[in-house]
């Protein structure tokens, strides 16, 4: 008896321990490459499930399992029909997954996961952007790619989505009463933001800030999100070269990124209206986008479909959470989309005052930025997005 005893109480120190390992180096892989998430996300798969496997069974995880069935349900009646159920793993993986860790995490080790995600937006962020700003070019390909401020994840936009998520976490949360780095963090990010040159995440940025501003009840996180959306804007527009790119947005006629995205939305409503309770089946456009250009294609996508270098951006999603929603699922799964966020927004504003506000300022940034981003489809966004989502509404 004593040794089943004694091997219970060692099972559980191992897992106990494995869960506070976890809630480190889970939230330092979202500023790590893909590979490096992965390991991680399966290391905690494997611990969630000896330690917590009942969450799957929680009424919490019921939106993730209503848009799985009906994404299921579209794909089959689709014409791409299992092409789509097959692709429903991405969604498993690097959104329900994440969320069911956030959760697990935050009703566990909740000041481990702050800190975590305070020390590694100070290390990891503040190393990417001081190279950026001093050396450009160093450590490319690995870290800032091509000169361009990506961190370690390869893609301007997607390093935007990530760091832009965790802006709410320290703009409202002071970490273990640390002040000072909270601010450090705080000030790496929005420079970070202001200097990746993601017109998206500059709109959505500032949304959040003036939800906060108008919303918070606090006077002092008023006046503070106040001063830092003046010093968001002051280096978007004292800076030339962002300033230019933010100047974009007044003559998009002229910005071939914004053309292109405006061709291919209007391609993806042409699609909608011929399957509009259908869509392609999930995340199917890859697989048939030449055959739909050339059939629903504008004229404009049809002439830059003709060009080598954009047959990539063409051809790999709509850069819209809503436009792709109703293009992978029609109307059934563009509506079972908003009731998986809209549902979890109504679960945050119960929350307390912070919790409130960070959730739903990570929430607005998302749905802002996801009119011009499929950041529901980008991995590391996902990841670090649903993560968080789950994290705050455990507590």
């Amino acid at each position: 008896m004593q040794t089943i005893i004694k091997s219970e109480n060692t099972d559980r120190t191992q897992r106990t321990l494995g869960v506070r390992i976890l809630a480190i180096v889970l939230p330092v892989s979202l500023l790590l490459p893909i590979t490096f998430q992965n390991i991680i996300i399966f290391l905690g798969l494997v611990v969630l499930l000896l330690s917590q496997a009942s969450i799957f069974k929680n009424r919490i995880v019921f939106p993730f399992y209503l848009f799985l069935g009906v994404a299921v349900f579209t794909s089959l009646a689709s014409p791409t029909h299992f092409t789509g159920i097959i692709n429903l793993k991405s969604f498993i993986w690097d959104i329900f997954l994440l969320f069911v860790l956030g959760i697990f995490l935050g009703s566990r080790e909740k000041e481990r996961v702050y800190s975590s995600l305070l020390y590694t937006t100070i290390i990891i962020g503040g190393l990417t952007l001081l190279l950026y700003l001093f050396i450009p070019e160093a450590l490319s390909p690995v870290l800032n790619k091509k000169g361009l401020l990506t961190g370690f994840l390869g893609g301007r936009l997607t390093y935007a989505g990530v760091i832009s998520f965790l802006l709410p976490l320290f703009l409202v949360k002071t970490v273990e009463d640390n002040k000072e780095l909270t601010w450090i963090a705080t000030f790496i990010l929005i420079l970070s933001i202001a200097y990746n040159l993601s017109r998206s995440y500059y709109l959505a940025v500032s949304f959040f800030f003036l939800f906060v501003i108008i919303f918070a009840g606090e006077k002092k996180l008023r006046i503070k999100s106040c001063l830092l959306l003046i010093l968001f804007i002051l280096v978007i527009f004292l800076n030339p070269h962002t300033r230019k790119r933010a100047e974009t947005v007044a003559e998009y006629s002229k910005d071939r990124s914004a053309t292109l995205r405006l061709e291919l939305w209007k391609t993806g409503l042409k699609i909608f209206q011929k399957y509009p309770f259908t869509g392609l089946g999930y995340e199917t456009w890859h697989d048939v986008a030449e055959k739909y250009i050339e059939k629903q294609g504008t004229h404009s996508l049809k002439e830059y479909n003709k060009d080598e270098n954009l047959k990539r951006a063409l051809t790999g999603h709509f850069h819209s959470n809503y436009i792709q929603m109703l293009v992978n699922g029609g109307i059934p799964l563009f509506l079972a989309f908003l009731f998986l966020i809209f549902y979890y927004a109504w679960i945050i504003i119960k929350k307390n005052k912070h919790i409130k506000l960070m959730g739903i300022g990570l929430i607005i940034i998302f749905l802002v930025s996801g009119f011009f981003e499929y950041n529901f489809g980008d991995a590391e966004v996902a990841h670090t997005f649903f993560f968080l989502l789950g994290f705050l509404i455990a507590q």
